[in-house]
């Protein structure tokens, strides 16, 4: 699931950037968010989501409520959610040689099957 646009935007463009509801791009926009909450929730747990919003409430700026809210700094947070939405790379070497590694492992099991039963 990449939801992410680049490894380098910024959570504050993503704030100040949200598009209008007649376009196609804000069911990306709210998918992202969506992620972006979940994340923070599982990673962080929900006292920290009430923390930022507090810290919002309280008047801090786009640049500090993730730092105030998590204390990370914006861009480490857009970092980590970017790596654990990003499929792994093994993950990725299996899925597009899925049928290759079928073959190949059946192949293996038809010439054992032969071997001992050919005995």
């Amino acid at each position: 699931m990449r939801w992410p646009a680049t490894k380098s935007s910024p959570l504050r463009s993503c704030v100040s950037a949200f598009p209008d509801s007649s376009t196609n791009q804000v069911y990306r926009a709210y998918a992202q968010s969506g992620s972006l909450v979940a994340f923070i929730q599982a990673r962080y747990g929900n006292e920290a989501l009430q923390n930022m919003l507090s810290a919002l409430a309280d008047g801090a700026t786009c640049e500090t409520f993730v730092e105030r809210g998590l204390g990370i700094s914006q861009q480490q947070l857009v970092d980590d959610w970017m790596r654990d939405v990003q499929p792994s790379t093994s993950y990725n070497l299996i899925s597009q040689n899925l049928i290759w590694l079928i073959i190949l492992f059946g192949g293996f099991a038809v010439t054992l099957l032969l071997l001992f039963t050919g005995r």
